[in-house]
């Protein structure tokens, strides 16, 4: 167990401080754009702010702050940093790690590990900063409109706020869920065929795949077949490359 710790460690040096300073920069990013438009409603609306039909509703508010926006850009940033974590060309943690007395299939569990801790940190940071946003909004907002339960309705009327926060609706959790093994995993098979000389763009295509059918209003039946379609398709494949018959070098 203490050289699969030593691994999940060499790995997470690599890239956490990183991964921390990109989460640092959008949560600072999205907070001064959220204020801004903030600002900007309570300017023209006064102490009409808040009002459900209006224009300064909160869910309003983050879709043009550019919450989905800078959620991708950091999504890439952080995937980016993940595949790039044991390769070869980015520094001495590929080669230290095709040089350990682990298995590959070993370095791929751990690695999988780690960038499901990673994912799940961004998607943690994404909504601490909703709710600074929220805490934001609800000191402007004059009463009634000020009581923080009103302020799940947001999360029904924003696809990308739903999303992130699915709330009662099971099916996008179990959805969120599969995402994130399947990312996890295809993120971790990277590194491994990088250090064997090859390259894959499944990645980058499953990248994409999420940022074009991440954000949902509601469960839709096809929302949710694409994505078991796609997402288990891909983890099988990722999974079936790493777990291929080896020679072992474990006690």
């Amino acid at each position: 167990m203490r050289k699969y710790a030593s691994v999940f460690g060499l790995i997470a040096r690599s890239s956490i401080y990183k991964i921390l300073l990109v989460l640092c920069f959008s949560t600072g990013a999205q907070l001064a754009l959220f204020r801004w438009r903030l600002f900007e409603s309570l300017r023209y609306y006064g102490n009409n702010i808040g009002f459900q039909e209006s224009f300064s509703r909160f869910d309003y508010l983050v879709g043009r702050s550019g919450v989905g926006v800078a959620l991708a850009v950091t999504f890439i940033a952080v995937t980016v940093m993940l595949v790039l974590t044991g390769t070869q060309a980015s520094s001495r943690v590929g080669y230290t790690l095709d040089r350990l007395s682990v298995s590959k299939r070993a370095i791929f569990a751990v690695q999988t590990v780690y960038n499901a801790c990673a994912y799940l940190l961004l998607w943690t940071a994404e909504l601490a900063t909703i709710g600074a946003m929220g805490a934001m909004y609800l000191s402007c907002v004059p009463e009634p409109f000020a009581a923080p339960q009103g302020m799940l309705i947001s999360f029904y009327q924003s696809p990308i706020l739903h999303s992130l926060m699915p709330l009662a609706d099971v099916l996008l959790w179990i959805r969120n869920a599969i995402i994130l093994v399947s990312l996890s995993t295809v993120s971790a098979r990277f590194p491994m065929i990088q250090r064997s000389g090859r390259f894959s763009a499944v990645v980058i295509a499953l990248v994409l795949f999420i940022i074009v059918f991440f954000t949902a209003l509601q469960t839709e039946a096809f929302n949710m077949l694409i994505v078991l379609l796609v997402c288990i398709g891909l983890t099988v494949d990722a999974m079936r490359g790493a777990l291929k018959k080896e020679v072992s070098y474990e006690a």
